[in-house]
């Protein structure tokens, strides 16, 4: 008996390529917004370190050092954020794409499935049929002695 070959096994292969690569595409987004999501709360946690050194100032000119800093910190911290919501959009449209290639991915493997299924009860029933062709040579034979 011949064994079970997928005619699109190519395409399958490819699908799977492609999820793939989406899904390190997505990884790697992820990644970066995490790390601008770090970078804003370590700017937010030296904000609030800026804002204790700035009310223990001892003169006017720390005092001012310690507002500029400030400032500078809310600045980073300004583009921090709209740098975390444009990774937010990219992370969304990979995300989409990811599950559309899974999707794409998915249909072709439900039909190997399916045709696989196929091929195994048309292998019981080649089976039921060598059987019975068996049984009914056997009959034959024990009936003529």
């Amino acid at each position: 008996m011949k064994s079970f070959r997928f005619s699109l096994e190519s395409v399958l292969e490819y699908r799977r390529d492609i999820e793939e690569e989406w899904e390190i595409r997505l990884a790697k987004v992820n990644g970066e917004y995490n790390r601008i999501a770090l970078d804003i709360e370590r700017v937010d946690r030296d904000a609030r370190d800026a804002l204790d050194g700035g009310s223990r100032a001892a003169g006017g000119e720390e005092a001012h050092a310690w507002g500029l800093y400030r400032w500078r910190l809310e600045s980073q911290r300004l583009q921090l954020t709209r740098a975390l919501a444009a990774k937010d959009e990219e992370r969304a449209r990979i995300r989409k794409r990811f599950l559309e290639a899974t999707r794409d991915r998915k249909i072709i493997s439900r039909l190997k499935e399916k045709k696989m299924e196929e091929y195994r009860k048309y292998l019981i029933k080649e089976e039921i049929k060598r059987l019975d062709d068996l049984s009914a040579s056997k009959s034959v034979t024990e009936a003529s002695l």
